[in-house]
């Protein structure tokens, strides 16, 4: 697992640095590595008590919409709504890691949680609702002051229409120049 994250980051960087990578290949490979470790979690899962058995199929969630989320991205690159929800659950994922942690190892002399108390598990489900507000109202928030701090800058948004149409337009140049060689027109 974590070496198909690993070589998933490589890819990722060698892309940003304008390397002729095929497109699509970075997302295609968290693609893969996502969907590993979700086929990896699920396996355990299998052999472990009704709570714990619950709480990562509950984890399988974050896991595989993200891994959806970066096969949507291989062909719809530089999507906003896919890029936050992406974010939001790779954020999602690590929290309720976090929770999990503190259910199945509580702290110190805290007591232990009820395995096979069905109000347990749907406690357990409602954490995980929370976990996922408290990742939308924290990107709500980012937004929020990336928003303010670009608005209270000199000149605001002007000029950021035209870097973006530079941006895009020299995105294209290095995908066009990747597919003069080939047979694709």
């Amino acid at each position: 697992m974590y070496i198909a994250f690993a070589f998933a980051g490589i890819v990722g960087i060698l892309t940003q640095c304008k390397f002729q990578i095929p497109v699509g290949l970075d997302y295609f490979l968290l693609y893969l590595s996502l969907f590993n470790e979700g086929l990896l979690f699920y396996t355990h899962a299998g052999r472990v008590s009704t709570l714990d058995q619950y709480i990562h199929y509950i984890l399988l969630i974050p896991i595989f919409s993200g891994a959806v989320c970066s096969l949507l991205e291989v062909w719809l690159r530089n999507n906003p709504v896919l890029e936050l929800f992406r974010t939001s659950m790779f954020i999602t994922q690590g929290t309720w890691m976090w929770q999990i942690g503190y259910v199945l190892y509580p702290l110190w002399e805290a007591p232990s949680w009820d395995h096979n108390d069905q109000k347990t598990l749907s406690f357990m489900a409602m954490c995980y609702c929370w976990h996922c507000q408290s990742t939308v109202l924290f990107l709500s928030i980012i937004y929020g002051i990336v928003y303010w701090f670009l608005r209270s800058q000199k000149g605001g948004f002007e000029g950021t229409e035209n870097e973006i149409q530079k941006f895009n337009q020299d995105d294209t140049k290095t995908y066009t120049a990747l597919l003069d060689g080939s047979d694709e027109e």
